[in-house]
């Protein structure tokens, strides 16, 4: 896979959103596998969400920069890794590449380091750092799954969702990292991924949109590909047990911002079926 083809997997993208679920690292092992003592060590089964706040508004159609522009739903139960992403009201009819990175907080407006009122992704990486996490077809492995990353419908919405073997997410964490130039990091010996508090950010503008010079990307990607849209900062938000509860609740109060059409199938889709 070449540089740009990767990148078009890696960016393009989460995550939405953005993505995952606090998952601890385990011993390598010369399979792949977990045995079921092993998988009843890892300490943070359970359900996390990150809001969807916008970036570059003035690009994206976004009207008031303060509301949600969807949210992320992630689960852990047991072998099952599970990820959904609703987002609404963003750019229309594109493929929105979407990963959880490693950093701890969003881009803001003081990371706009050359002053040209764009966060771009150069500026972005800054912040949020390496992709630890792609949220596209396959959730089992960082390389797999490039043509899996979600379309907007003509109304800037989408639904993403997608599970994997928590097994063998870990497993491929855990292998060496053979590329360190480029956007993704896997896990260094003994360490965890620690979902929560890492970041999920949605990429991407039509290739259309008219972006400054000024406007940097990283790894030779078009500007547009890699614009960050939207990030949200994970949090944990209960059990796994609790996940009809906390998904309705979560799916209310984003429907609340963002629209009807999120808040209902995140509150009541999500909630219910990720668990």
């Amino acid at each position: 896979m070449n540089k740009y083809n990767k990148l078009t997997k890696i960016i393009s993208l989460i995550i939405s959103s953005g993505f995952l679920l606090t998952l601890a690292a385990c011993q390598p092992e010369e399979s792949s596998s977990l045995t079921k003592a092993q998988l009843e060590q890892q300490p943070d089964e359970g359900l996390y969400t990150a809001d969807l706040l916008p970036l570059n508004p003035t690009v994206t159609g976004i009207r008031n920069p303060f509301d949600a522009l969807g949210a992320v739903i992630l689960s852990v139960s047991g072998d099952n890794a599970s990820a959904t992403v609703n987002v609404v009201g963003g750019p229309a009819s594109i493929a929105h590449p979407q990963f959880v990175y490693i950093g701890t907080r969003c881009p803001i407006d003081t990371d706009d380091t050359n002053a040209d009122t764009f966060l771009d992704a150069a500026e972005g990486v800054a912040t949020y750092g390496q992709i630890i996490i792609p949220l596209d077809g396959d959730l089992n492995s960082q390389d797999a799954g490039a043509d899996g990353f979600p379309v907007s419908d003509e109304s800037g919405a989408y639904q993403y969702s997608q599970s994997a073997s928590l097994a063998s997410l870990l497993a491929d964490l855990k292998l060496i990292d053979q590329d360190l130039t480029d956007s993704i990091t896997k896990l260094h010996p003994g360490e965890e991924v620690n979902i929560a508090g890492k970041v999920v950010v949605v990429h991407g503008v039509p290739e259309t949109t008219v972006l400054p010079d000024t406007v940097g990307t990283i790894q030779g990607a078009p500007n547009t590909t890699t614009l960050p849209i939207a990030c949200g900062v994970i949090r944990r938000v209960g059990d796994e047990t609790t996940g009809g509860t906390t998904g309705g609740t979560t799916g209310g109060t984003t429907g609340g911002t963002t629209g009807g059409t999120t808040g209902g199938t995140t509150g009541g889709t999500t909630g219910g079926a990720l668990l």
